[in-house]
């Protein structure tokens, strides 16, 4: 195998190791923050007055803090500005859609791709169906994954 394609690979790998593993820890932290606020594994969205003002601020500063880690990363491994925020996208994108994957195996929730959700909490909830994140996040990661293709091929 040719030396720059087992670089890429190794690359793109180990970006999709990090990003699978942020996906399900925000799945456990999403486990223990309906068990904590008694929110039941069949989610519903008229469940979040239960989030009291103090564990809402919590959420936000915890979703600002995830995006920060995500593209603190892409800074960190990338080279050019191109490619750091290639690598930004092709996380969050992954991340996005293990968290949806570790839910349902540890709550067998999402019962379905068009379940609705509450996707984000900043700088208010985004509620939309399952599939809207996840389809998105399919395109994302296919883009990001051939343009960091490209980019390691035009590279010297």
């Amino acid at each position: 195998m040719e030396k720059k394609h087992k670089k890429i690979i190794v690359k793109i790998s180990l970006i999709l190791i990090f990003a699978i593993s942020m996906g399900y820890l925000e799945a456990v932290i999403a486990n223990y923050d309906r068990m904590i606020l008694g929110i039941s594994v069949d989610y519903d969205l008229k469940q979040l007055p239960k989030f009291t003002p103090r564990h809402l601020f919590l959420e936000q500063t915890r979703e600002i803090s995830t995006i920060i880690m995500l593209f603190s990363f892409g800074l960190l491994t990338g080279k050019t500005l191109r490619e750091k925020l290639t690598i930004f996208m092709l996380s969050i994108s992954t991340w996005d859609i293990f968290y949806y994957i570790s839910l349902y195996i540890i709550l067998r929730w999402p019962p379905s791709l068009f379940t609705t959700d509450i996707l984000f909490l900043v700088p208010m909830p985004w509620i939309a169906p399952v599939i809207l994140p996840v389809t998105i996040s399919i395109m994302i990661i296919t883009f990001s994954i051939l343009s960091l293709v490209r980019q390691n091929y035009n590279d010297n």
